[in-house]
């Protein structure tokens, strides 16, 4: 997305001090701190979404997240973060299996439903995670996981990636200007 500003000057001594300060670093930070603004209030959203989405805690997802600021200069470029491996199936489980049951019985997602996991089971002493066996003996057992976090804010088929694209149309242009308005005293 590109920036443009038009201004009318009356005076050329005017037109002189502008344009040497709009190429200056007082603008180049003042669009580094909108950017980096503007990050910031995404990851808010962002957490909030996955949150509700998955049921995993807001602090959870937040304390995996963080805001790589834009640093000032010809190319700016600001992000969000978000580094977490695998979440056990376990924290998503509804009851302990029993050997009447077929599988361990776990709710993927708010609203989905439970969903029993045919040849799974539940191990209360191993924090009640969900295994099933690596082989046809008893042991080796293997802990099936569950969502990414990553993953799931990145799937454009997600409801959070067009809310957070209407967001930066929306926010992004104004948050500049008024950051580069500010740092020309206006």
């Amino acid at each position: 997305m590109g920036l443009k500003i038009d201004a009318r000057i009356d005076r050329p001594a005017d037109l002189a001090s502008i344009s040497k300060l709009l190429g200056g670093p007082a603008m180049q930070a003042a669009g580094a701190r909108a950017l980096t603004e503007h990050s910031e209030q995404q990851e808010k959203r962002s957490a909030a979404f996955i949150s509700g989405f998955t049921g995993v805690p807001i602090g959870r997802i937040r304390g995996v997240m963080k805001v790589r600021p834009a640093a000032p200069g010809a190319v700016m470029e600001s992000a969000v973060e978000l580094k977490d491996a695998a979440i056990p199936l376990g924290e998503f489980t509804y009851r302990s299996w029993s050997r009447s049951m077929p599988g361990a019985t776990h709710g993927d997602w708010p609203g989905s439903g439970k969903r029993t996991l045919p040849g799974t089971f539940s191990v209360p002493r191993y924090g009640g995670m969900i295994y099933r066996r690596a082989t046809s003996k008893r042991f080796p057992i293997v802990k099936v996981w569950g969502p990414v976090l990553p993953n799931e804010l990145a799937k454009k088929e997600r409801p959070n990636y067009p809310l957070a694209e209407a967001f930066a149309a929306q926010d992004l242009a104004p948050r500049v200007i008024r950051h580069i308005m500010s740092a020309m005293g206006a």
